[in-house]
């Protein structure tokens, strides 16, 4: 990222097995590392949970980091599919700080 910090941004999946109700939690994570120190853990600046039966879950996909505006400013662009539609929505950081800025409506099929 511009201001020399490290980035990850995933999707953490885990799955209750359970027979006759099988749930699923969906967790976005995005994290930073300082750049400069080469050392130090990431730390965790956004995350989002998302918790249902597998089957009906929306699925969080993230598909770029983009530079966005005059000010350059770090964005995940994010992708989320309910099984009868899909939306997308913007995750800025701003000040330091991440914060979803913008999502679309659902576009059905």
């Amino acid at each position: 990222m511009p201001n020399g910090r490290l980035l990850v941004a995933a999707i953490v999946v885990r799955n209750v097995n359970q027979e006759a109700n099988p749930r699923q939690e969906r967790i976005l994570l995005i994290a930073e590392r300082d750049s400069t120190t080469n050392a130090g853990r990431y730390t965790t600046k956004y995350s989002e949970r998302a918790v249902g039966l597998e089957e009906t879950l929306e699925a969080t996909d993230p598909l770029a980091v983009v530079l966005l505006g005059s000010e350059r400013r770090p964005t995940l662009v994010v992708a989320r599919d309910a099984g009868h539609g899909a939306s997308y929505a913007l995750i800025e950081r701003i000040a330091g700080e991440w914060q979803r800025r913008w999502s679309s409506t659902y576009a059905g099929c």
